[in-house]
């Protein structure tokens, strides 16, 4: 059908695979967790619902479930993102909610 849209892009200007914010430390923002996040950096990222942060991690998990389903101040991740490359133990955004839904898989 001629003039549909991808369903990633539909209704959207543009799509990035991620977005790197000049913080310190640097945040990568995807939809999907990195395999390899830049050295020094932080990679933000949604999709993985059950998935929990653990210590010396460089990611940190925004999925809606692991934030109450309620927004996050940048601050707070760019707070946190300092204390995991500290190599303190994660701290909770927002206290989770449980995922009961079926995991989807982030192709790369």
């Amino acid at each position: 059908m001629a003039g549909l849209l991808s369903p990633l892009t539909d209704g959207w200007d543009e799509t990035h695979g991620a977005i790197v914010i000049a913080a310190a430390p640097p945040l990568v923002l995807t939809h999907c967790p990195l395999r390899t996040v830049p050295a020094g950096a932080v990679n933000v990222h949604g999709h993985a619902h059950r998935r929990t942060d653990r210590r010396h991690d460089p990611h940190i998990n925004v999925a809606v479930e692991q934030t109450a389903y309620q927004p996050v101040q940048l601050r707070m991740v760019i707070e946190e993102a300092g204390r995991r490359l500290a190599g303190e133990s994660p701290r909770p955004l927002r206290e989770p909610t449980r995922w009961t839904g079926q995991q989807e898989r982030c192709e790369p």
